[in-house]
């Protein structure tokens, strides 16, 4: 029964100062915290997307340079 206790306790804790760094880190406003973390994943996804496209342009670049080289 004790142990059941001291896992709330230590849970509530956590909680407690996740809510805390949260408050801290983004203020009392609930909804810019949503919207910043929203447009951090946007973010990563357009640089993922230009990252990927670099990738097929340089690889076909290349591909095409190579046919070139061979004829």
């Amino acid at each position: 029964m004790a142990s059941d206790y001291d896992t709330q306790l230590i849970e509530s804790v956590t909680v407690r100062r996740s809510r805390l760094l949260s408050a801290f880190i983004f203020g009392t406003n609930p909804f810019q915290q949503r919207w910043l973390n929203t447009l951090r994943l946007l973010i990563f996804g357009v640089a993922l997307a230009a990252g990927i496209a670099a990738a097929c342009v340089g690889y076909s670049f290349i591909s095409t340079m190579l046919a070139q080289a061979d004829a």
